[in-house]
């Protein structure tokens, strides 16, 4: 388990890399990642099970993330973990893989994450829409 100071800082470092990507970027939503940093820590860097150079590793952990507009934060946390190799400074341009919108359905108060979240288990021979993979 990770210690808390670490987890703090972690925290404060993605809200650093989300402040800079969106200011960057001229646009975004860094409010909405401010408030779940801790989250994105915690998940990221002491709870999930995942290895960063094996997207496609069955015991992998999935990640759906239902709240769009926090995407910045996502990408901060895969960079961080050494999950992806797109320079955040790409935010939103033209070419990057690092969008506004992540996922290939709509996320937030549509529910289409969570659908998302349900099916994929049943549906094991399709790819993830959260892996690397999937561009």
């Amino acid at each position: 388990m990770t210690n808390n100071s670490k987890l703090e800082k972690l925290s404060d470092l993605l809200r650093r890399d989300v402040i800079e990507m969106t200011t960057e970027a001229g646009s975004g939503h860094p409010t909405s990642c401010m408030s779940c940093a801790e989250v994105f820590s915690v998940l990221f860097f002491d709870e999930m099970n995942y290895d960063p150079e094996d997207a496609s590793n069955p015991g992998n952990d999935e990640f759906v993330l239902s709240k769009g507009h926090s995407a910045p934060i996502w990408y901060a946390s895969l960079d961080r973990a050494g999950a992806i190799d797109e320079n955040l400074d790409s935010l939103r341009k033209l070419d990057s893989h690092l969008q506004g919108h992540p996922m290939p359905i709509s996320s937030g108060m549509g529910g289409g994450s969570y659908r998302v979240s349900w099916t994929g288990p049943l549906n094991s021979d399709r790819k993830s829409p959260c892996s690397k993979e999937t561009g």
